[in-house]
């Protein structure tokens, strides 16, 4: 059996993956994520806090010693939005490469988004163009195909962290995602599938999961009344309150209603009557490029 092992360390969390890789497919061996938090305050200041870098590092540590109990045939690590944007970046992934001992890459926006789609199109088995969402903790990626054939992959600066800290309206962030929307709903035929922390807790809320189940989660099929209902019922929850409702982590409490505003704005203005979720993400696009370089 040959097992690969690929980390995302997020503006929100920070995930491994050790998974197999059978004609094409990835089969999930072990996971584990940790609300890190990394991205905290990068509004305010441009640099990773000290408090942020120390939560992640700790988490990469346990992740390390996870790993030592699997034979890997290999090991990729990324950064995403956080630390491309902060000033100390480089340096933490330097740190943070020495805690591995493997080089950690900051990966583009445009690079995250292919990782995502390849992961989520592949695990859904999705006929023709599928287009994928991708809310993360400090951006949004969306992938599609235009009519030319061309993929465009886009990520922009919205996500649930950052929307959360500087206050994004409705408007906000429309007006960031409106250039892709608009791609998008020239499309002869619109077939969306969601991926991301806040897509994937909102179908854990709505089948009431006290416990996650991620074979429930994936290919749950998450309609557009749901994502206004829980919009309403959250945003109206002291943040207390919202810690204890059954499906939702406790530490996404604070930027699920960012979260779910902006997956509101794109269905919204699309039409759309809902989206497909996946589990499978950009981890999975890099066992599976791993495994087909061998």
């Amino acid at each position: 059996m040959s097992l690969y092992a690929a980390i995302d360390i997020g503006t929100n969390s920070t995930r491994l993956l050790v998974a197999e890789v059978l004609r094409g497919r990835v089969y999930p061996v072990h996971t584990a994520m940790d609300i890190t938090r990394l991205g905290e305050g990068l509004q305010e200041s441009p640099v990773l806090s000290e408090e942020a870098m120390n939560r992640t590092f700790k988490a990469l540590t346990g992740f390390q010693e996870t790993m030592g109990k699997y034979p890997l045939e290999g090991l990729d690590v990324v950064a995403t939005s956080a630390v491309r944007d902060a000033k100390n970046g480089t340096g933490f992934a330097a740190q943070a490469s020495h805690v591995l001992g493997v080089p950690v890459r900051v990966i583009s926006g445009g690079e995250e988004a292919r990782l995502s789609y390849r992961g989520a199109v592949t695990a859904t088995g999705a006929d023709g163009d599928p287009v994928v969402v991708d809310i993360g903790g400090g951006s949004t990626e969306i992938i599609y195909r235009l009519r030319t054939g061309e993929f465009m992959f886009h990520s922009n600066d919205v996500g649930a962290v950052r929307c959360t800290e500087n206050g994004h309206s409705e408007e906000d962030i429309l007006k960031v995602l409106r250039p892709d929307i608009n791609r998008i709903r020239e499309l002869p035929e619109v077939f969306l599938i969601g991926v991301g922390g806040s897509i994937t807790t909102l179908a854990a809320l709505e089948q009431e999961m006290v416990t996650y189940n991620p074979d429930a989660v994936h290919g749950y099929l998450l309609p557009y009344q749901a994502v206004v209902r829980w919009k309403t019922a959250l945003s109206s929850m002291p943040l207390e309150e919202r810690k204890r409702v059954p499906g939702l982590q406790p530490g996404r409490a604070d930027i699920i209603v960012a979260g779910i505003t902006i997956l509101l704005v794109i269905l919204k203005y699309l039409d759309a009557p809902g989206l497909t979720v996946s589990e499978a993400d950009i981890l999975h696009g890099m066992v599976l490029e791993m495994a087909e370089r061998g």
